[in-house]
């Protein structure tokens, strides 16, 4: 098979047509927070109890969980070559772009 990716994956082609916003957003933020103040009050931290803590703890662990299982199911489908590491989630994710691109080629072809 004639497919190979290394992490300097170019993927600005692909993603041509999507607008992507860099912007931390922080002159909306101060202009959201200091808009409304003048006739509200502030508001009060939310106090979080241990049960809900314990709950939060519990369904993030469960995500992170599943997301490393979705990572794993995903590695078993991208063509490697032997031995070496484990793919991280971002060369997971650039080796997965490129390989569906490779079968997409060979498609129209």
């Amino acid at each position: 098979m004639d497919f190979s990716c290394g992490d300097d994956v170019n993927l600005s082609g692909h993603f041509a047509g999507i607008a992507v916003e860099r912007d931390s957003g922080a002159a909306q933020k101060a202009q959201h927070t200091t808009a409304g103040r003048a006739g509200r009050r502030s508001r009060r931290k939310r106090v979080t109890t241990a049960s809900q803590r314990v709950a939060a703890n519990h369904r993030e662990r469960r995500r992170m969980t599943n997301l490393n299982f979705a990572f794993s199911e995903l590695r078993r489908y991208i063509p490697r070559r032997s031995g070496g590491k484990r793919l991280s989630r971002i060369q997971t994710l650039r080796h997965a772009i490129a390989y569906i691109n490779h079968l997409r080629k060979q498609l129209e072809n």
